[in-house]
């Protein structure tokens, strides 16, 4: 399953954002999900993940992890919005 993650960043403290997720970002491996696309808008107002996990067991596992949980204030701090929608990869 792939989870596309929208994150506003139009208000937000960059500097906090990328220390968050520097956190949280490697733990999407531990439970054995992949950042499959990691992009940022030219103008920097926007970024978007496309996240895989085997099942949505082991994304709740990822979201209810210890570590990602104790960095949740940096998300705070960032002022960062996201957006998680689950999706279809549509081959043309």
């Amino acid at each position: 399953m792939r989870r596309l993650v929208m994150i506003n960043l139009e208000s937000a403290n960059i500097a906090d954002f990328e220390a968050y997720e520097a956190v949280v970002l490697p733990l999407v491996r531990k439970h054995g999900g992949r950042v499959e696309m990691r992009v940022r808008s030219i103008s920097g107002d926007r970024e978007v993940h496309l996240l895989y996990f085997p099942d949505s067991e082991a994304f709740e596992a990822y979201r209810q992890d210890p570590r990602r949980l104790e960095g949740s204030y940096l998300w705070e701090a960032s002022r960062a919005q996201s957006e998680v929608v689950l999706v279809d990869l549509v081959e043309p």
